[in-house]
C-alpha cells in the first residue's frame, strides 16, 4: 500500500453527496478517511465500500473501546 502522507480526514459530514464532493476535491492529496458516525448512520454502512471504490481510499475499522 503506497500513502501519499500521514494525514487522515475526518469526514463528519451527514450526506453522501457531501461526502463525495468534499472527496473528490482532496482525492489527490489525502488517501486516508475517517467516516463519522453521522454520516455511517445517515447513508448505512455501505457508504464505506462506495467511498473506498469510487476514490480508492484506505480503510481501517477503527475499534470501538
Amino acid at each position: 500500500m503506497n500513502i501519499k502522507n500521514n494525514l487522515i480526514l475526518a469526514l463528519d459530514v451527514m450526506s453522501e453527496s457531501e461526502a463525495i464532493e468534499i472527496c473528490d476535491s482532496i482525492k489527490e492529496y489525502i488517501d486516508t478517511i475517517k467516516i463519522g458516525y453521522p454520516l455511517a448512520l445517515a447513508e448505512g454502512l455501505e457508504i464505506i465500500n462506495k467511498l473506498k471504490d469510487k476514490f480508492g481510499f484506505n480503510s481501517r475499522p477503527e475499534r470501538m473501546q
